[in-house]
């Protein structure tokens, strides 16, 4: 199924197909504050994904050559799968961002206490100043990528920001958990997430709690892992890629992810 799939994909089928979107969103309360992150992943069929994740779908009689209502058909699996996938990932790492912040506020407090300065141990800005420190802990690897790259963004601490940090760094993590092998290419991740964080907007819910929504592209994800279960062997004659591979092409294409870099 899987080379059929293949050579209709060189036939040029899967350009008809429309891209999908599945839909996530969770509400974190932390720390006394309370953000909301809404992502649609969106992505469009293949034969690799189709092959994988798509079951076989029942067509009525006289329905075994109409390509186009089988792509509109497997459509609807496709927005459920990318919906429970992003659904699931979102929820689990929003959690455990959530605890890792609460022992830092710990870690901080009495990291305070021991240097005796009563006038920064206040709650509300030893909550902030936690949440600040596991952003900048979470997002090592991209500002060190930022830096290599020159374009270094603001990293100051900033009392305001506390949303932004934890939702910058759900981003992150978010991204790198759905990934699953691609963690090995750092590079790459780096650059998907500055796409993401580009189409980052923020609202405010009628309690007057901030609601951040950003775009993801599965592709982003799936196309190099993809390239490289074709051909991984980089001393064949037709040259295959590696991780390595991956990676540099996440310096290369700094103002978005391309694969053929």
């Amino acid at each position: 199924r899987k080379h059929l799939l293949e050579l209709l994909d060189t036939a040029g089928i899967f350009q008809e197909a429309e891209e999908v979107t599945g839909k996530a969103e969770t509400t974190v309360e932390f720390l006394g504050m309370q953000v909301t992150l809404a992502v649609n992943l969106a992505f469009k069929a293949n034969p690799l994904f189709l092959s994988s994740v798509i079951e076989e779908s029942m067509f009525t009689a006289g329905d075994d050559t109409d390509m186009k209502g089988w792509l509109t058909s497997t459509g609807t699996s496709m927005r459920h799968f990318l919906a429970l996938l992003v659904n699931t990932h979102l929820s689990v790492q929003a959690d455990r961002l959530r605890r890792q912040i609460e022992h830092e506020v710990d870690a901080v407090a009495a990291e305070e206490q021991r240097r005796q300065h009563p006038e920064l141990v206040e709650q509300t800005s030893i909550r902030r100043r936690a949440c600040y420190n596991i952003w900048r802990r979470v997002l090592e690897g991209y500002h060190s990528w930022e830096d290599t790259i020159g374009q270094p963004s603001q990293r100051k601490f900033d009392d305001s920001s506390v949303h932004q940090y934890f939702v910058e760094a759900l981003i992150s993590r978010l991204s790198g958990s759905m990934a699953e092998h691609l963690i090995h290419s750092p590079e790459w991740l780096s650059c998907v997430h500055r796409k993401v964080m580009k189409s980052l907007d923020k609202s405010e819910d009628s309690a007057g709690n901030q609601v951040f929504f950003c775009q993801m592209d599965y592709a982003d994800i799936c196309l190099p892992l993809e390239v490289f279960c074709r051909n991984s062997n980089i001393f064949a004659p037709k040259q295959g890629i590696n991780f390595d591979d991956i990676n540099d092409c996440g310096l290369l294409s700094i103002e978005g992810p391309q694969i053929d870099k």
